[in-house]
């Protein structure tokens, strides 16, 4: 079974979240159309995916997957000129799937030029880097840890939402239970804080640092959480949004010592 997910974006409007539009389902010869909240996202999908997604269907356009038949059908039903995201997720089938040492392996230069950056150094060039190892490192939520704050599953559950909040990985999947990263009431948090791990990488001691030590410091530390809104505040106006201290263990006493109790994917209570 392959799912497709079908996002928009309003151009020009200030802080927009991606609009999910639907999601067209596709299991054996047989095609299904979930849409979204919206009579107009069901009679798009229906009008201009009449048969079967396949790769000849696609095209790349600053860097995404589009379908070619909503190029010409987007501005006119959606009046917005910037393009569909997609994504899709194979169900039931094995894909293969990038591993750690993959993934560390191809971000090192980058990794390497950030620790070799001098502070004072405020060029764009510099700039740039910076920017991209922090997005790199957003990376590694698919390799560590996952928790959910017991608040956070407990809203989960009092809206009526299915299975767990802890299954969902990311702000990405967020639009699909949530109001959104800034509208809704959820957040996606790093417990170990990007400024941690900068640091830990700071701290290895190494000329150029290797994938073995970067991957050390992911397997021991690296761990991300659906919390609350309100708990995220907690964590800001205590000062804890990014010094918790080195470890993961740092980060987890200070969630305790605010009240904050995380579950892990097995439903154990970590702090």
């Amino acid at each position: 079974m392959q799912i497709v997910e079908f996002y928009t974006w309003q151009w020009g409007v200030k802080n927009s979240e991606p609009h999910l539009i639907g999601q067209i389902i596709l299991e054996g010869n047989e095609l299904r159309i979930q849409p979204g909240n919206s009579s107009q996202d069901k009679e798009f999908l229906e009008d201009v995916l009449t048969k079967p997604i396949r790769a000849a269907d696609f095209q790349r356009v600053d860097g995404m997957r589009v379908p070619k038949k909503f190029l010409e059908n987007l501005f006119m039903e959606y009046r917005s000129p910037y393009l569909f995201a997609t994504k899709v997720q194979q169900v039931g089938e094995e894909d293969e799937k990038m591993t750690l040492c993959q993934y560390t392996s191809a971000i090192l230069p980058l990794i390497r030029a950030k620790l070799s950056l001098a502070h004072i150094d405020r060029s764009h060039a510099a700039q740039h880097i910076r920017y991209l190892f922090k997005q790199a490192l957003y990376g590694y939520d698919d390799f560590g840890k996952r928790y959910a704050s017991e608040a956070a599953q407990q809203e989960y559950e009092r809206l009526g939402k299915p299975g767990r909040i802890i299954e969902w990985n990311g702000w990405r999947q967020q639009r699909r239970f949530d109001a959104g990263r800034r509208d809704g009431i959820f957040q996606w948090e790093h417990v170990f804080t990007m400024s941690m791990f900068d640091r830990s990488l700071q701290a290895s001691q190494e000329e150029d640092i290797c994938v073995e030590t970067v991957n050390q410091i992911v397997l021991e530390n690296y761990a991300s959480a659906w919390i609350t809104k309100k708990e995220d505040q907690l964590l800001n106006e205590r000062g804890k949004k990014s010094d918790r201290g080195t470890t993961l263990a740092d980060s987890l006493k200070t969630y305790k010592e605010l009240g904050i109790h995380l579950v892990d994917e097995a439903g154990k209570r970590v702090c």
